[in-house]
Parts: C-alpha cells; sequence; structure tokens
C-alpha cells in the first residue's frame, strides 16, 4: 500500500485542519484520484481517499478488510481511525468487528490502552 499526502505527513494538527477545509472546496485529493485512476487503470489498482489528508494506492482486494481472511480464530477485531465506519464489505466479513473513531494520535493511544487494559 501507498499512502499519498498531497500536503505532506509531517504537516501540524493546524495544517492539516486547514488543508481538510481547503480539499472540501478544491477537491485536491479527488481530482488526484481521478487523474491516477486514468493513468493506472491497467494496473488493477484500487484508490481509497481517507482521514483528513491522504488517500491509498493498494492493489484491488487489498483493502483493510484483506487481514480478516486470516483471522478467524479472534473474537474481536478493532480498527482505529478518524473517518473509521460500519462498511457493508467489512461487517459482511466481520461482523464483530469493533471500529473506534479518534481524532487525534493521542485519543488513538488512550482507545488502544483502554481495549488492551480491559479483560476479555
Amino acid at each position: 500500500m501507498i499512502n499519498v499526502s498531497p500536503i505532506g505527513r509531517n504537516c501540524s494538527q493546524e495544517e492539516r485542519d486547514d488543508f481538510e477545509k481547503y480539499d472540501k472546496v478544491h477537491n485536491v485529493r479527488p481530482k488526484m484520484v481521478s487523474m491516477l485512476r486514468e493513468k493506472f487503470a491497467h494496473l488493477n489498482l484500487t484508490f481509497s481517499i481517507g482521514g483528513q489528508i491522504s488517500f491509498d494506492v493498494f492493489p484491488h482486494g487489498w483493502d483493510k478488510t484483506y487481514c480478516l481472511r486470516y483471522l478467524d480464530e479472534f473474537k474481536e477485531i478493532h480498527f482505529f481511525g478518524d473517518k473509521t465506519y460500519k462498511s457493508p464489505a467489512l461487517m459482511t466479513q466481520c461482523s464483530s468487528a469493533d471500529l473506534s473513531s479518534c481524532q487525534s494520535d493521542r485519543q488513538t493511544i488512550v482507545e488502544i490502552k483502554f481495549v488492551f487494559s480491559t479483560p476479555p
């Protein structure tokens, strides 16, 4: 998987927030994805816009649900992210997925500590 961030991964939180607003108006990421889909149509790639500042590029079928085929023995699976939701694709493969929406790195750490400190 390749993660592409037009503003750069090392931007500040303020820059992230500003870019998100700008992108909603000017469609920077959707325009980039559209051009890349056209240019690389022969490569069987999926382009997925997510979060505030980036989009992912990966082979078809290799999205976040790809790992689920190898996790049958687990009763719970946790996905973390700022734009996490129960998609139909995810729920058909794993109805026990727990989705935590986190708005910052610190909140993600708090959620992860909670998940791993809570007895089953």
